[in-house]
């Protein structure tokens, strides 16, 4: 596997990508990296197959395409495409 010696993988602008990204992003490394789903001390199952993850990203950036942001509340965004229309 081409990734299989890379402990850290690092998302550029990770609070513009809507959360179900993330679940999707979890569900894609843990089946590379942890398919047989071995469990951590606690019996639980260690987030992204068990890789670090480092998630960047600017808040006063527009929302993503397509889903709300992480950081969106629902009340800024609304208003901010509402004032574009």
């Amino acid at each position: 596997m081409a990734h299989e010696g890379i402990d850290l993988f690092v998302v550029e602008e990770a609070l513009a990508v809507p959360p179900a990204y993330f679940a999707l992003m979890d569900e894609m490394i843990t089946a590379a990296f942890n398919p047989k789903h071995v469990s951590i001390s606690r019996g639980e199952l260690p987030p992204f197959g068990g890789k670090k993850m480092l998630f960047l990203g600017d808040q006063s950036q527009l929302p993503p395409i397509g889903g709300p942001a992480v950081y969106d509340d629902r009340h800024e965004a609304s208003n901010a495409q509402t004032a574009k229309r």
